[in-house]
């Protein structure tokens, strides 16, 4: 079973309160940032595929990764469709990208890749600061139609929800 830091990482965070099999799934990460949680998705995941639009975090995830089972792609989570012919299978969407549309982003990608799972990290302080974003992401997602389970990550990562969509 995966075991992660829930101070260094929100899925270490939402481990805590529901268990997740990432084994031998084939799992799509939007914004891999420096690879904390990348690294340890890629020893359970059978593929790792590692959206990230940002040259810096993706050159430091590089030089920390080196799994035969991760495939890096440095393109924007927003354009799903440049990096779809790259990626063979999704079992699990997570995403973890702190944009105001992240919700939006979270429901095209699901949509076209159509996984049984899906994981989104809600920082609600990138959409709004009164403290209200995350409850919008919320909102945005049963306007979509997906049905989820809500997770606070307090104290381990504040003003974050993680939201499951099975």
């Amino acid at each position: 079973m995966l075991t992660i830091d829930p101070w260094r990482s929100k899925l270490g965070a939402l481990l805590l309160k529901r268990r997740l099999d990432f084994q031998n799934k084939y799992v799509l990460y939007l914004g891999t940032g420096a690879g904390t949680t990348a690294s340890l998705l890629a020893k359970e995941a059978r593929m790792l595929y590692c959206v990230e639009p940002f040259p810096e975090p993706m050159s430091k995830f590089l030089d920390d990764v080196r799994n035969e089972n991760v495939i890096p792609i440095m393109e924007s989570a927003r354009s799903y469709w440049k990096y779809m012919p790259m990626v063979e299978k999704v079992d699990v969407l997570y995403q973890d990208v702190a944009q105001r549309d992240q919700g939006d982003i979270f429901c095209k990608n699901f949509m076209a890749f159509n996984p049984e799972m899906g994981i989104l990290m809600a920082k609600g302080r990138s959409i709004s600061q009164d403290g209200k974003g995350a409850s919008l992401v919320e909102d945005f997602l049963g306007d979509e139609g997906l049905i989820f389970e809500r997770y606070d990550l307090a104290p381990y990562a504040r003003d974050h929800l993680a939201l499951v969509v099975a």
